[in-house]
């Protein structure tokens, strides 16, 4: 994971392969997302889509996506308010990958 920069909070991917992503995201505001999905390259990944039954304050979900060395992958929450305040805490906030297997 990139910890500076202008990817900041992006994984960039080493190798060809196959990468396994976990990533979830709290506000103390109540009800503020709706759906998560992953970027790629600074796209938003088809068919990475979490979206919930209603707006809640905590979002996030598990995927399993081939990616191609280079590649660069985020998690997105959206909500429909103009911005919203997520919380920086290592038991709700987090964002985490790794390689499950090279291709």
């Amino acid at each position: 994971f990139n910890t500076s920069g202008s990817d900041i909070g992006l994984f960039t991917c080493p190798v060809d392969g196959m990468y396994a992503f976990d990533g979830w995201v709290y506000s103390s505001a109540v009800s503020n997302f709706s759906q998560v999905w992953l970027v790629k390259n600074t796209l938003r990944m088809t068919a990475t889509d979490v979206v919930l039954g209603s707006n809640n304050s905590f979002v996030g979900g598990n995927w399993l996506v081939k990616l191609d060395a280079g590649d660069k992958v985020g998690l997105h929450p959206y909500n429909a308010s103009s911005s919203v305040q997520i919380n920086a805490h290592s038991n709700h906030t987090y964002f985490r990958g790794n390689l499950v297997t090279a291709i």
